[in-house]
């Protein structure tokens, strides 16, 4: 401001100063003389919660007493400010799980009421949903983040074709909500194979380690983290190498044959509904959050203790306790609203704890395949099997 430089650039050529070296003081001192009752406002550029006046708000692009700010595609994330018919809103929530296996669909719907908890409990993973092309990968992703706003598969909030500069400040601006980053898949020219997978593990590696990048200005001053503040649901048609990449995510295999059609139809023509059970959602949490800063950890080390048993991984564990703890969430939400009985609950429990075992299983096996020592044996073996090692 003091340098006066900006005029010509945001006034156009019709703000012309007098010629003189002190015209630009003047100006300013003239700017500054006639702002001296200018109205302070506070723009919050990012989602998720925030404390307000001691008050707990959960900021979106729909609120009208907070400013908030996003840049497109950002600004879809919008939440209706009075959510209408919460009860019917969330049963077309919970109706999202008969679109698929409950592999499939209980760790997403999971992923969408653990994200609003990220202040407390901080997820230091990726849900990594992978199939072959025209699995509906992208369509189930925009269905399940359609919680937090308006979306489909063709505006997704995050992409593999971005830098990785970009996606770490993408994840740091959505915080306490579900992103999206979409199409992971295998590319023709090896040098932006390896260009997307270094990208991948960067960031999948950033989301593991709740860490951004330090980085330093021209004159060795730093520049700001960004560190991820949401839960990031990815998509694609591979999965990034490397064992310790595999051990920071959760994967769920989706195949096409397997999905309920008429279901996944019937979804898309009340997608609108599901913004509504999400905003009912914040509501209920936004008294009892720091409440749950003293006893979701405790919860969450009960949950980990029960995966425990011969995982393949510590990681594991934790990751599932994590996506068991927002069914936790949901499910208490639903007693409450009473869209659900006591026996229903207990039910939707239990599939929960059997459909996480079997995807921790099952990604286990994976990252015990991507153990260098496990590659070298199966090689040897293979190769003695075929009599070419020598």
């Amino acid at each position: 401001f003091h340098f006066m430089n900006w005029v010509t650039d945001q006034w156009g050529v019709k703000a012309r100063l007098s010629a003189g070296m002190a015209a630009k003081d003047r100006l300013r001192e003239a700017i500054q003389v006639f702002s001296q009752d200018v109205q302070v406002r506070h723009t919050y550029a990012h989602t998720g919660w925030r404390k307000i006046n001691s008050v707990w708000r959960y900021l979106h692009i729909e609120l009208t007493d907070v400013q908030v700010t996003l840049e497109p595609p950002l600004n879809r994330y919008a939440l209706p400010v009075k959510p209408e018919d919460v009860k019917g809103a969330l049963r077309n929530s919970l109706a999202l799980l008969d679109v698929a296996p409950d592999e499939v669909t209980i760790p997403l719907l999971a992923a969408v009421y653990l994200a609003p908890l990220c202040e407390i409990i901080h997820p230091d993973f990726c849900v990594f949903l992978v199939g072959k092309t025209g699995s509906l990968k992208s369509t189930l992703a925009a269905l399940f983040l359609s919680h937090y706003g308006v979306f489909d598969r063709t505006s997704l909030p995050g992409s593999w074709e971005s830098t990785d500069n970009a996606l770490e400040r993408r994840l740091f601006t959505l915080k306490d909500v579900l992103c999206i980053v979409d199409d992971f898949a295998p590319r023709a020219d090896i040098y932006a194979q390896r260009k997307q997978a270094q990208c991948a593990q960067r960031v999948i590696r950033s989301m593991g380690n709740l860490s951004g990048r330090s980085r330093l200005t021209t004159d060795l001053s730093e520049q700001p983290e960004y560190t991820p503040r949401g839960l990031m649901v990815s998509t694609g048609e591979d999965l990034p190498p490397g064992q310790s990449i595999q051990a920071r995510i959760l994967t769920i295999e989706v195949e096409k044959d397997r999905l309920d059609m008429e279901s996944i139809t019937q979804a898309q023509e009340e997608v609108h509904r599901l913004r509504h059970a999400m905003a009912g959602y914040i509501e209920w949490l936004a008294p009892k959050l720091d409440e749950l800063k003293q006893t979701l950890p405790d919860t969450w080390r009960k949950h980990r203790s029960l995966f425990s048993q011969n995982a393949a991984h510590l990681r594991i564990p934790e990751i599932l306790a994590h996506l068991a703890l927002g069914v936790d969430l949901l499910l208490s939400f639903a007693r409450e609203v009473g869209v659900l009985s006591e026996a229903e609950i207990q039910e939707l429990a239990q599939r929960t704890h059997a459909a996480l075992l079997k995807l921790g299983k099952t990604h286990g096996q994976r990252v015990r395949e991507e153990d260098p020592a496990e590659i070298f044996l199966s090689t040897l073996s293979a190769m003695l099997t075929q009599g070419t090692a020598k």
